[in-house]
């Protein structure tokens, strides 16, 4: 049977799950960092005393404008915060325009490659002592050939440079569940050796705000409507997979989604649920959230594949989840 780990990204901090005797239970705070569009200024005294682990911003390969500088330099300051401060910190690799994997697990040059994308990378990780790496892929079928054995490749070249011990993660999007138990399109017992975190993305289920989201929520957790994927579909496929049962997590929506046709919040269709309760407006009473009881019923539609000590900081039945 499998266990899911659940981290609400920038709302809510959670800790990881553990079965009863296999893994300590953990807290991850996420913050988004300037690679995500943001007025809110990091004052490292104020995180949490609960916070075991901080995620925080991406290394994103395309930003680099001929010098080596991959993550935004206000970033830069709050990891080296972070860092002074003893602070276990993760954070994504990616791409912030245009998504190449291959050019990264499939290098042309091999000494360009040395110098251009491993050498940067892993002088990065190691000056910051970064101890979790989140390959922030998502779709995850039909990018080369041998994908899992690619990844698996440049995991292992990374940790063999990294002077200190480092968690890898691949983050997946639950919209490709449909191709979870179809290892021709993937297979997850090659990726099983190397990684240490499935981390199955929910946040792209339902991305729109209709009249049926509005009355159901984005993340129902059964399906009310043909039109919605439901985390019951999701989590069924999850579960039933070859992906290695003691490494996956799950990132659950923590936003408030605005209709398309509505007035948008820093160029974005999305905003933060404290946004959302302070905002009391006519376009505001049109935009798309979980319902508080959806939530609780999320936590429920785990335990129902038997999550042990799941918690959430939420109180539900007066016990603490």
């Amino acid at each position: 049977m499998k266990t899911i780990i659940v981290i609400v990204l920038c709302i809510l901090f959670c800790p990881s799950l553990k079965t009863q005797d296999e893994r300590p239970s953990e807290i991850i705070c996420s913050i988004a960092g300037n690679v995500w569009v943001s007025t809110y200024k990091v004052n490292v005294s104020e995180k949490p005393d609960g916070c075991d682990v901080i995620s925080m911003s991406q290394y994103s390969f395309d930003m680099h404008n001929g010098i080596d500088n991959h993550i935004p330099e206000s970033d830069k300051g709050v990891l080296r915060a972070l860092n002074k401060a003893n602070k276990v910190v993760y954070t994504q690799l990616g791409f912030i325009y245009n998504y190449d994997w291959p050019s990264i697990f499939v290098p042309k040059d091999e000494e360009q490659y040395k110098k251009v994308i491993i050498g940067p990378l892993v002088n990065f990780l190691n000056f910051y002592k970064i101890s979790g790496l989140l390959l922030n892929i998502r779709w995850i079928y039909d990018v080369m050939d041998n994908f899992p054995q690619k990844i698996s490749t440049f995991i292992s070249q990374v940790k063999q440079q990294v002077k200190h011990k480092i968690v890898f993660g691949l983050v997946v999007d639950a919209m490709t569940y449909g191709s979870f138990n179809n290892t021709t399109g993937f297979d997850f017992t090659i990726t099983n050796k190397v990684l240490d975190i499935y981390l199955i993305d929910y946040t792209h289920l339902n991305n729109f705000c209709d009249s049926e989201v509005k009355n159901y929520g984005m993340t129902p957790v059964n399906s009310p409507s043909p039109n919605l994927t439901s985390m019951e579909q999701v989590t069924s496929a999850v579960t039933s997979s070859k992906m290695d049962d003691s490494k996956i997590y799950a990132m659950l929506k923590g936003y408030v989604r605005i209709p398309d046709d509505q007035p948008t919040i820093i160029d974005k269709l999305i905003t933060s649920y404290s946004v959302y309760c302070s905002t009391h407006t006519k376009n505001s009473s049109l935009w798309c959230q979980n319902p508080s009881q959806l939530l609780f019923d999320q936590v429920n539609i785990f335990k129902s594949y038997l999550i042990s000590d799941y918690r959430t900081k939420f109180s539900h039945k007066d016990r603490q989840i």
